[in-house]
């Protein structure tokens, strides 16, 4: 989708239904029943579209014990990631569910930053890089274990992926998280202009929907003289969290505060719906030596670099509008938009073994957009883990 296209989609939000029929003010007091039911039989699919537009602020480079060096370089990086999968839930608790990733792409352009006074950015000097993900077309089972991350034990159904990027991936999610507290019957409601606390980790469905998917370059294809255009260490930042990838901040300490509310009701045909509004204020901050180790940089083809440490900070403020289906009991739509704040903190030994740190700001923004659908559901085919 290109920036225009994006924009409209952005103007036209809420209005996703033809015509949204709100309940009138009589009934605005009333409490609406919000419930989450994940389709049994079949599956509940995602697509998300996450787009980041960030232009770096700050630069400085550390030579051992010496002062940092600020650098005078600036760039804007413009990161879109597609990702589709789908969530099959067992009927009953203490049954396998499944996560099928049905696609992923992502497209990387650095491009020199707007200029004030400039109505648009000198594109002679645009790079673009696509990058794919592995994960494209395999199938995960997560079995209910005690003492696993999120409480899953994971194996790949039929194609395999390495096994110890299994414990990164992200259980399907449990959207009812997003809804308000249920009482100690079970039930969950709120009436318009109600609100609610949520858990700012509960913000990864939203923020960063698609997980862990191990981004890296494609190889040329076969007959190919020269390899697609790639820059390994942009690469290697977008992997750590800058730009994309989010799940590495939400995978370490989430702080701030996300607050929903019930901001109204309506019918379309014989649809109910209701839409919740969340603000939130969040910041990620973690720790991500574990992925640029050394094995990481042979892959990359820099196994003369050794890599000491890696550490990523994000700050998120924004909006998450969460359209829920109340006839079918599941969200159908939502759309993110965000001011972002990065701080990226990089330590290497290169040739020689002089200490070498290099600490990079940018400030931008985030928008993302998930469609969901129910989807038929396909037969396990291994449900044995190794």
């Amino acid at each position: 989708m290109n920036a225009a296209l994006l924009e409209a989609a952005r103007r036209t939000w809420p209005a996703l239904a033809l015509v949204p029929l709100a309940l009138p003010a009589s009934e605005a007091h009333q409490k609406t029943v919000l419930r989450y039911e994940p389709p049994t039989d079949r599956a509940l699919s995602l697509a998300v579209t996450e787009t980041h537009d960030l232009t770096l602020r700050t630069l400085s480079t550390r030579v051992g014990d010496a002062e940092p060096v600020e650098g005078s370089d600036s760039f804007r990086l413009r990161t879109r990631v597609d990702t589709v999968f789908a969530d099959e839930h067992a009927d009953t608790d203490g049954s396998p569910i499944r996560r099928r990733y049905l696609d992923a792409a992502a497209t990387l352009t650095v491009s020199p930053p707007l200029v004030e006074g400039e109505e648009a950015p000198d594109e002679s000097r645009r790079r673009d890089y696509a990058l794919m993900s592995p994960f494209r077309d395999v199938s995960v089972v997560y079995v209910p274990a005690d003492g696993q991350p999120e409480g899953f034990g994971r194996h790949y159904d039929a194609r395999s992926l390495p096994e110890p990027l299994l414990p990164k991936l992200s259980a399907p999610f449990d959207w009812a998280a997003l809804l308000p507290p249920a009482r100690p019957d079970g039930t969950r409601s709120a009436g318009i202009g109600d609100s609610w606390t949520i858990p700012p980790e509960a913000l990864e469905s939203l923020i960063a929907g698609g997980g862990f998917l191990n981004w890296r370059s494609p190889k040329p294809k076969k007959g190919e003289e020269e390899p697609p255009q790639k820059d390994e260490r942009l690469q290697r930042v977008f992997s750590t969290g800058v730009g994309g990838n989010l799940y590495v901040g939400f995978d370490g300490r989430v702080t701030g505060s996300a607050d929903a509310s019930l901001a109204q009701v309506g019918q379309d045909g014989d649809v109910s719906w209701a839409e919740i509004v969340i603000a939130f204020d969040v910041r990620l901050l973690a720790d991500r030596s574990d992925f640029v180790d050394d094995k990481r940089l042979e892959s990359l083809g820099e196994d003369d670099v050794e890599m000491l440490g890696a550490n990523l900070g994000v700050a998120l403020r924004g909006t998450a509008t969460l359209r829920w289906d109340l006839t079918a009991h599941r969200p159908s739509e939502a759309t993110v938009e965000a001011a972002e704040t990065i701080a990226m903190n990089v330590r290497l030994s290169p040739p020689g073994g002089a200490y070498f740190e290099q600490a990079m700001g940018m400030e931008g923004r985030l928008q993302s957009r998930l469609s969901f659908d129910v989807i038929p559901a396909t037969p396990v085919r291994r449900t044995v883990g190794r």
